[in-house]
Order: C-alpha cells, then structure tokens, then sequence
C-alpha cells in the first residue's frame, strides 16, 4: 500500500501560498507596458481575459491532482502516463524552470527598493540589460531574499507556510491601501483615467496586443471558414501566422491586430484553421 503523506499546511497557509504564487514578476513590470499599450480599461479587459484563459490551466491541474494524488506534481504525471524517461526530461525543465523564476521574482524586490530608496540601492553600477540599469545594491538584496526565504524553507513546511501567510497578509494590505489611495484621493477623478484605450488603435486590438508573441493558442482545424472578426493561423509568404480575418473594400483578408503587418488577401487554401483559444505564461 503506498504510505499516505500528513497533512502539514493548513487551508489559509495552502490558500496564502497559492495567491502568493500568483503575483509574480510581471505585476511590476508589466503593468506600465500593458496601458501604454492598450489603455486603462483595455489592460483590465487584457488581464480579465488572460485570467479566463488560465483558468483552462488550472482545471487540467485540478484533473492531474485528482488523478494522481502523490507527491511530485507533473513528474508523477508524466512518469504515468510516459514513461520514466519522459519523466526524467520533464524533472529536468522544472528544475531548470525553478532555478531561473525564483530569483527572477527576487528581482522585483530589487526594483521596489530601487525605486523607493534610489540613493541607498542604485549605488554599485554593474551593466544594462533589456533597458535596464542593474546595480550590485540590488542585486545583493535580492540574493539576501532568496537566502532568506530558502532559509525558511529548510526550517520546515510549517515554518515557511506561517511566513507565507504573513507576507501575503502584508501583500494584499498594501493593494488595499493603494486602492483606496486611488479611489478616495482628493484629487481621484475617471477624468484621469480617459482615455480609456490606448489612441491610434482600436479598442480590441489594444486588447489582444496584450497577449505578444510566445502566446500559446488551440487550432481547430476543422473551422476554415471564413468568419468576419475570427482570428486564423493561416500560411503566408511571411510564414506561418495568426492574422484576423476581416472585410474590407479590397474583399476579404487577414489583418494583424497591431498594424504593423500589411494585410494578406484571403485564401482559402492557404489557412490552417481558426483559433479557438490564446494564453500566455508569465
């Protein structure tokens, strides 16, 4: 019979640690991107629609923890359904993954204690990089996170489930009083907020904007049919892409929602199916 594991966490330490898995480094600094690039209501509608997608993602785990209730997550699962060697790859790439997300999230710590204390952590120039200017303050700050928290860790999954708790009790106090500060400021206004997608744009592809290349999208690849409005992957001179198909007086084409690319005259023999759903993740 295989031993059963005890039960360690309690349901807020489960549930602190699951929201706490969920702001990640992108909240930081994202957010700037997605309003320049879409507008105050069309990042929200960006975000609602990103989460809508990911609750696909977290059913099927729903499904994989259902189906096997072990230790070892999706190791467990593609040692069942694949095989060990299937395993092996898969353990590899979550190692990896793990090892290159943990301190990356560090690294938002290091930004807010740049920005809040520029003079005490932007000191120690070491080089740029994606346009940002990286300090050897920051980068000890972050480090000295990972220690701690690792730290914490290594004391025992009681331990860290009780720290969870409170940085995430600390997390979504400080959301509430910027929200309120928001709202309830003298100088709080909808004025401010117009306009409310991003100009020189339509509000729909402000939207999809959000989602860039890397996004992962299901075909169907029964749906060729031309659909005014519908997104299709369709094989062009440019290679394959995903373009919307829209009515215009040139007849029908494939359109890029950003506008950079120039519209493709619409062949039917060409397309590969319509997209049924886009997710992205961070």
């Amino acid at each position: 019979m295989r031993p059963r594991l005890k039960p360690v966490l309690a349901p807020l330490q489960v549930a602190s640690l699951a929201l706490g898995c969920v702001i990640g480094f992108g909240c930081f600094i994202l957010a700037g991107d997605f309003l320049e690039t879409a507008g105050p209501l069309g990042a929200a509608l960006g975000i609602t629609l990103g989460g809508l997608a990911m609750l696909v993602i977290a059913r099927s785990y729903g499904l994989m923890v259902r189906t096997f209730p072990v230790a070892g997550a999706e190791f467990a699962c593609a040692y069942r359904a694949a095989g060990r060697h299937h395993a092996v790859i898969c353990g590899w790439f979550l190692t990896l993954g793990y090892l290159s997300i943990v301190p990356l999230n560090a690294t938002a710590l290091a930004i807010l204690g740049k920005c809040l204390a520029s003079e005490l952590f932007a000191r120690g120039y070491l080089y740029r990089v994606a346009g940002f200017e990286v300090f050897a303050r920051e980068v000890g700050l972050a480090a000295f996170a990972v220690v701690v928290v690792g730290f914490l860790q290594s004391r025992g999954v009681r331990g860290g489930g009780r720290a969870q708790v409170v940085m995430t009790g600390l997390m979504v106090a400080a959301v509430a009083v910027v929200g309120v500060g928001t709202f309830g400021g003298s100088g709080a206004s909808l004025a401010n907020w117009e306009p409310w997608f991003a100009p020189g744009r339509s509000a729909w592809s402000g939207v999809l904007a959000m989602l860039p290349d890397g996004s992962s999208i299901l075909v169907d690849l029964q749906r060729k049919e031309f659909r005014d409005g519908a997104v299709f992957v369709a094989s062009t001179s440019d290679g394959v892409v995903a373009r919307r198909a829209a009515r215009s007086s040139d007849g029908r084409q494939l359109v890029s929602d950003d506008g950079q690319s120039a519209p493709v005259r619409w062949q039917g023999s060409d397309v590969i199916g319509e997209v049924r759903w886009m997710g992205k993740t961070l």
